[in-house]
């Protein structure tokens, strides 16, 4: 592989919609769950 890095992710669901549609969803709500967890810690003492 000539010393380059590859990053792989699946992706497993329960939807219906084509592929396309399934990988455009994924990426649009990609870091949102960090996002609140980050709002969790910062707002509400969720690190206490």
């Amino acid at each position: 592989m000539n010393r380059k890095v590859y990053k792989v992710f699946g992706i497993v669901s329960n939807k219906t919609e084509p592929a396309v549609d399934l990988v455009l969803w994924h990426r649009k709500r990609c870091g949102n769950s960090e996002q609140e967890h980050a709002r969790l810690t910062r707002d509400m003492a969720g690190g206490r």
